[in-house]
């Protein structure tokens, strides 16, 4: 009987470990991921969601960061893998995550699809071995993760292919609380003008396009 209680008293206490936090807050979390990029995103109600899981470095070791990000919220899965474009250093850690945590969809757009990107074609037939589903997306279309978050796709629009694949990159914008998120992947020169060429608007928080570097941030 006191096996059974012990069981009983563990088998509590990992349920209250794994409950999702409810504090109505949004949480947004850069992780470590060297030359590379890899933002956790958890909403009010608990879901998830993953922009981008590349490095130039050891994608296992970038792998397993996000996963450990994901326990420390005491969360058990990814609702949402966004990956902004067919660059390494966007995505090489995502075929490795799929095997470690149980992930709802991934999202990306055509461009990403790109025949000459055999490494992009191989990572969905990973996500389709591991049960993750693929979702094609362009500008306009929203991602239903929360009911008082406002997540949208900004670029690219329907029929765009940009000059290169930073061009291709797309754009996330997450409104929640009155601010306003933008995440940029690596958008630069014809993808950046017309993200750009659109009516502004007032963003909280901007992830520099490519790393920060001067040359892809324009005026």
């Amino acid at each position: 009987l006191w096996l059974l209680g012990l069981v009983a008293i563990l088998a509590v206490g990992l349920a209250a470990a794994l409950k999702t936090p409810a504090d109505g807050s949004l949480h947004l979390e850069v992780l470590d991921a060297g030359h590379g990029g890899a933002i956790l995103l958890q909403c009010p109600n608990g879901r998830t969601l993953l922009f981008d899981a590349g490095t130039l470095g050891n994608p296992d070791r970038l792998a397993e960061t996000i996963r450990d990000a994901v326990w420390r919220r005491r969360l058990r899965r990814l609702d949402a893998v966004v990956l902004s474009h067919a660059d390494r250093d966007h995505f090489s850690a995502a075929p490795r995550l799929f095997r470690l945590i149980p992930t709802g969809s991934l999202v990306i757009s055509s461009t990403f699809l790109a025949p000459h990107q055999s490494e992009t074609l191989d990572l969905c037939r990973d996500a389709e071995t591991a049960g993750v589903a693929i979702e094609l997306v362009v500008a306009g279309d929203r991602l239903r993760v929360d009911p008082a978050v406002e997540i949208s796709i900004r670029h690219p629009p329907v029929g765009f292919t940009g000059s290169s694949d930073n061009s291709n990159s797309l754009v996330l914008e997450i409104v929640y609380a009155g601010r306003r998120i933008l995440l940029t992947g690596d958008l630069e020169h014809d993808g950046q003008t017309q993200l750009t060429s659109g009516p502004g608007r007032a963003v909280d928080i901007l992830l520099s396009p490519h790393h920060g570097s001067p040359r892809a941030n324009s005026r």
